[in-house]
């Protein structure tokens, strides 16, 4: 029983370390203008091995907050990247 408590604090405490170090990962400002041309050669040479490491929804990520975004359709190392979905615009 002990046991089962210590391993749902670890699980709680690695996803909450997580969920706060992800929005870290992603560009700011002052990369933005180095990575944009960076960005789009790398994503497209990544291997799987590199996969392992990189996480390439990230990778297109920052190239969208830099304004340079992945188009759908090109692939990211083994990754496509899917269509934008449409926003639903109400009446």
């Amino acid at each position: 029983m002990n046991t089962t408590k210590v391993m749902l604090r670890v699980l709680v405490f690695s996803l909450v370390f997580t969920m706060l170090s992800t929005h870290q990962a992603l560009g700011n400002k002052e990369n933005c203008d180095k990575d944009k041309d960076f960005i789009k050669r790398q994503c497209e040479s990544i291997t799987l091995e590199e996969q392992l490491t990189i996480s390439v929804m990230k990778v297109v990520d920052v190239a969208k907050e830099c304004g340079n975004p992945v188009p759908p359709g090109n692939k990211c190392g083994t990754w496509t990247v899917p269509p934008q979905l449409l926003a639903r615009v109400h009446p």
